[in-house]
Parts: structure tokens; sequence; C-alpha cells
């Protein structure tokens, strides 16, 4: 049977984010970092990508509206519209025997 590890982080997207600039700059020659949106998804995507080069797999990314002193995740029931830069994403890899 196989077993399995998980691993559970948030990440906040930001442009200015080290493994995003490198990121872009390997997967996107035609872009240049600076002129992405600051909170664009592709900085998720290099999360992402950094994880999975690791192994690890994506189970679930949820948004989060906050991330509290604690370390809570905050979210609101809100019917209007808002904006999330952070979320929180499960990962998991089969344990190495």
């Amino acid at each position: 049977m196989i077993q399995w590890q998980y691993r559970v982080r948030t990440f906040t997207v930001d442009r200015e984010d080290e493994i995003v600039i490198h990121h872009v700059q390997r997967t996107y020659s035609d872009l240049d970092w600076k002129d992405l949106p600051k909170y664009s998804p592709i900085a998720l995507e290099a999360w992402l990508e950094e994880w999975g080069r690791e192994g690890w797999e994506l189970v679930t990314c949820e948004p989060a509206e906050t991330i509290g002193k604690q370390g809570d995740i905050g979210s609101s029931y809100q019917t209007l519209m808002s904006w999330r830069r952070a979320f929180l994403c499960v990962f998991k890899r089969p344990v190495e025997e």
C-alpha cells in the first residue's frame, strides 16, 4: 500500500519574490517580471513549479483572505467581489522507503 507525506503551505503571490523572478526569467523569456501585475497568478505558478520539481503533487489550493498573526487562515462569506493574493495549498508525495 502506498503511504503519503503531506505538506500544507500558504503562498502569497507577489511578483517581487526571488522564486517568481527566476521562474519568469526561465519560463517566459518574452516577459520582464517587472511588467507583471504585482499579484500576478504567475507568482503562484512559480511556487507550484518549485514544489513540483521536488516531487510534490498539488492536492488542493484554496484562496485565503487573510493570514493571522497566529498563522490562522481567515476568509469571509461576503457576497461582494473580494480579491485574493494568498492561497492555502496542500501537497502530497509518496513516502520514500
